[in-house]
């Protein structure tokens, strides 16, 4: 058990639901056993649908080191890891394409059963067991990185300043990737063929806005509303901005090195630790589409074993096999005491525990602790996208107050998660209580080219709704107005 004393790394909290990520369980095991020492112990915490996870700061980041500098550095192991990856992707697209709600109904009890322990099989040993190395990896590249700058650089250059530069990612996120397929619809001037390719993109994409906590199909609409807010010659406009901000960031990263006399290690750790961020957002795009396939089984055995759509979000993978092979379901008290409290203890070389209840609070209670905070007018954060901003506070703490977000206001959040993407949109600046170079909402922010500041742990506590604020992430701090 981790110690709570311990100064402990912290993800969340944001909306989640048990059911999404309990495939990640099993994939740590795995990528312990690929790529040691994999990750050190660590705690799921749910609070009704509020999810977050904690793990010892000092011990991860120790692990992440060894593991970005022995499987990530070496460019015949890191290419190897992909290709192994991919190579699981594209057999995981294969069987969730399978996975189709009028195709389930057909199956037998025994073969709905097989299918379900095959797909989860496969997502949670071999996606995860790869596909969690650069989300581990990241920490310890950003802290190599870092490290690097401070002994090479002069005192009067701060090393954040260019950290945020040499960590850019080089390639296209999945929501530039969908925003660039989109806009390129736009170019067409022949309206049945704009017609076809919309049609094209909507399968392609309907599952861009899921979440841990729940999935949606987006329809046709959806994309030709976002597509009718530009005009053809907007969307050449965008199309190049993205192109150039991709060349820009490759080019500043050898000008940066040679005008620092960083030397070739240093751009080797920027290159490689860009890769693996790019790595694991480009891996939610998986996920999400994942989450989708689990909704589909779930609606299935609602509909097969008479169990709200709802409560099955709070089964474990083993529950809903259970439930599956001989239509044992959760009993009602363990379900409502779920729904209030639930505790996924992972520790390596153990077996994974679940705890519910009394139990899970006693836990969340020890390691969820609100901080107290003395009112002031001025606060500090990680700089991770350079800029100044100046507006209205805006505190979301769930995806779902979205449609309150204005234009021109600053978000202030725990953390973003790719669901905020529509509230991000409408800010002039993104502050956050956790996160790092690494996190969403750095990724993100650089990709809107808005100012961000991470890992304040208070912002959510001292700004309020209506504050007016600047937000200097040149200087790494917010000062109410």
């Amino acid at each position: 058990m981790l110690n709570p004393k311990h100064k402990l790394w912290r993800w969340g909290p944001i909306d989640g639901r048990p059911v999404y990520p309990d495939a990640w369980y099993q994939g740590q095991t795995a990528n312990k056993r690929l790529f040691p020492p994999g990750w050190p112990p660590n705690l799921s915490l749910y609070k009704g649908e509020r999810y977050s996870f904690v793990t010892d700061y000092g011990l991860v980041h120790r692990r992440a080191e060894k593991i970005f500098t022995r499987f990530i550095l070496p460019a015949p192991s890191l290419h190897r890891a992909y290709r192994a990856w991919l190579n699981v992707v594209q057999r995981f697209l294969a069987i969730n394409a399978s996975v189709q709600h009028q195709k389930l109904k057909l199956l037998t009890d025994a073969e709905l059963y097989q299918l379900v322990q095959n797909w989860f099989t496969l997502y949670s040993r071999e996606f995860w067991g790869i596909g969690l190395l650069p989300e581990l990896a990241n920490l310890g590249g950003e802290a190599l990185l870092r490290r690097h700058l401070e002994q090479k650089l002069p005192l009067a250059v701060s090393s954040s300043e260019l950290m945020e530069k040499l960590a850019a990612p080089e390639r296209l996120s999945f929501y530039q990737q969908e925003e660039c397929d989109l806009l390129k619809l736009r170019l067409n001037s022949d309206q049945a063929a704009l017609a076809q390719k919309l049609a094209e993109h909507q399968p392609r994409y309907y599952w861009i806005l899921n979440s841990y906590h729940d999935t949606r199909v987006l329809p046709m609409l959806y994309f030709k509303k976002r597509l009718a807010g530009f005009s053809r010659e907007e969307a050449r406009r965008k199309l190049r901005e993205i192109s150039r901000q991709i060349r820009t960031t490759q080019r500043q990263k050898s000008k940066l090195v040679r005008k620092y006399r960083l030397g070739s290690e240093v751009l080797k750790i920027a290159h490689r630790l860009s890769y693996c961020i790019w790595w694991q957002d480009h891996r939610k795009s998986y996920i999400f589409q994942a989450n989708q396939v689990i909704d589909v089984f779930l609606r299935e055995l609602s509909r097969r074993f008479k169990v709200s759509f709802d409560d099955l979000h709070w089964y474990r993978f083993a529950d809903v096999l259970r439930l599956v092979q001989g239509g044992e379901s959760l009993m009602r008290a363990e379900l409502v005491a779920r729904k209030k409290y639930f505790v996924v203890i992972w520790r390596p070389n153990q077996r994974t525990r679940y705890l519910f209840g009394e139990e899970a609070k006693k836990i969340y209670d020890r390691f969820i602790v609100q901080p107290k905070v003395k009112q002031v007018r001025e606060l500090r954060g990680q700089a991770v996208s350079s800029g100044t901003a100046t507006g209205r506070v805006r505190v979301i703490l769930s995806p779902k107050q979205a449609g309150k977000m204005k234009g021109g206001e600053v978000l202030v959040t725990t953390m973003t998660s790719p669901d905020f993407i529509v509230a991000m949109r409408k800010a002039v600046a993104v502050v956050t209580d956790v996160g790092g170079i690494t996190s969403h909402a750095a990724i993100v922010s650089r990709e809107l080219k808005i100012p961000c500041l991470v890992g304040t742990n208070i912002a959510t506590k001292i700004l309020k709704d209506g504050d007016r604020v600047e937000v200097d992430a040149d200087k790494g701090i917010i000062r109410k107005l």
